[in-house]
C-alpha cells in the first residue's frame, strides 16, 4: 500500500494542476471580450471601442472594418448613430462585435454582403420610450462601410 500511494498522489496532483488551465480562447475572442478595452460597455463610446479593438487586433495581424450607421424612428425625433467592428480571420470566418455586447459573434455564412451606402428602410423596431412592451415602429437605417 505504501508503494502505490506516491504514484497515486503524483497523478492526482498532475490532474489538479492541468485542470486549472482551460483550453485558451482564441486571441481575437479574448481581445474583443476584454472588459478593460477602452469604451467597452460604456454609453456613447462605441467609436473609442471600435478604434481600440481595431488597433489591438491589427497588432495580431487580424484586420477588419468599422461599420457606421445612422438610424431614426419615423414620426419621432428619435435618431442616433453607432459603429461596430467586423473582422476577418485566416479560416475565412467573419466576426462582429460592438461595445455593447460582451463577446464577438460569428457572422452567419449565408448572410449577404452590405453595399457601401446601402439604405435599409422600414425596419420594425421596438419602442423603448416608456418601458412598456413596445409597439412596432418604422425606422430607417443608413449604413456606411469604411
Amino acid at each position: 500500500m505504501s508503494k502505490i500511494l506516491p504514484p497515486i498522489l503524483v497523478c492526482l496532483a498532475a490532474c489538479i494542476a492541468l485542470s486549472a488551465f482551460s483550453v485558451a480562447e482564441p486571441v481575437h475572442y479574448r481581445l474583443a471580450s476584454d472588459p478593460s478595452l477602452r469604451g467597452k460597455s460604456k454609453d456613447g463610446q462605441c467609436m473609442d471601442y471600435a478604434i481600440a479593438l481595431s488597433s489591438r487586433l491589427a497588432a495580431h495581424r487580424i484586420h477588419g472594418q468599422l461599420i457606421f450607421y445612422r438610424w431614426r424612428i419615423a414620426n419621432s425625433d428619435s435618431r442616433g448613430s453607432h459603429v461596430f467592428f467586423m473582422y476577418h480571420l485566416p479560416d475565412n470566418t467573419e466576426w462582429i462585435v460592438d461595445n455593447k455586447i460582451p463577446r464577438p459573434r460569428p457572422v452567419p455564412v449565408d448572410s449577404s454582403p452590405i453595399a457601401n451606402g446601402l439604405s435599409l428602410e422600414q425596419h420594425a423596431v421596438r419602442s423603448r420610450g416608456n418601458g412598456a412592451p413596445g409597439k412596432a415602429e418604422s425606422a430607417e437605417l443608413f449604413l456606411t462601410l469604411n
